[in-house]
């Protein structure tokens, strides 16, 4: 469903077969979110002026959520190991 919702933003998706994806999201509020952040995305590539500050924000605070990992570099491991040589 959501590679068809792509493909009808980017207009590449016969539009006379696009009748089930338009009562989908009328329907289904997660289809209808996918709907909404594909078009926020295609707005941002193209560089439209839709997507301001508050996408930002909201992104920001969604990172802020998301678990730090720490990871030691390859390159590092390896010149603490010559160093403990």
């Amino acid at each position: 469903m959501k590679n068809q919702l792509s493909a009808l933003i980017d207009g590449e998706f016969d539009v006379e077969e696009a009748d089930h994806l338009i009562t989908a999201m009328k329907v289904d509020g997660e289809v209808k979110e996918s709907w909404k952040h594909y078009n926020i995305i295609g707005d941002a590539i193209r560089g439209d002026d839709n997507v301001g500050p508050d996408l930002t924000v909201r992104i920001m605070q969604a990172l802020d959520g998301e678990a730090t990992v720490l990871v030691v570099s390859k390159q590092l491991q390896d010149a603490a190991v010559e160093d403990s040589t």
